[in-house]
């Protein structure tokens, strides 16, 4: 699990979880802790999956005793999703500070995300 990239706003356990069910859903607990090498106890994913519906990442529907979880939102979906979130919630307080070291950082990470946060300006003026 060290090797795996972290996905922003969720924690390690929540990321493998994400992962596992994104790589075979419908999922249950059960199917999701053996694929995570049984390396956490069983109460532990279940809680972690219970979260993750709580969070609205996971749908679940009981079979038989047993919940079957998939996944509302993939991958891109999430990060879109946690990304508003974070971006709204950091608007009010921004400075032209902070603004210019998200503008270096875009530049750094990505020229093409610059290039896109230009053609957004242009197409607002």
């Amino acid at each position: 699990m060290n090797s795996m990239k972290p996905i922003p706003g969720l924690g390690p356990l929540e990321t493998a979880v994400m992962l596992a069910v994104w790589k075979a859903p419908p999922a249950t607990v059960r199917e999701i802790q053996q694929s995570l090498g049984g390396s956490h106890a069983y109460t532990t994913v279940m809680t972690t999956m219970t979260r993750l519906h709580q969070k609205g990442l996971l749908s679940r529907k009981l079979e038989g005793t047993a919940f079957r979880y998939t996944a509302k939102v993939d991958r891109g979906g999430w990060l879109q999703r946690w990304s508003r979130s974070v971006i709204e919630s950091l608007m009010p307080s921004l400075d032209e500070g902070s603004v210019a070291y998200f503008v270096s950082e875009a530049n750094k990470t990505s020229p093409e995300l610059l290039a896109a946060l230009r053609r957004a300006l242009q197409e607002r003026e």
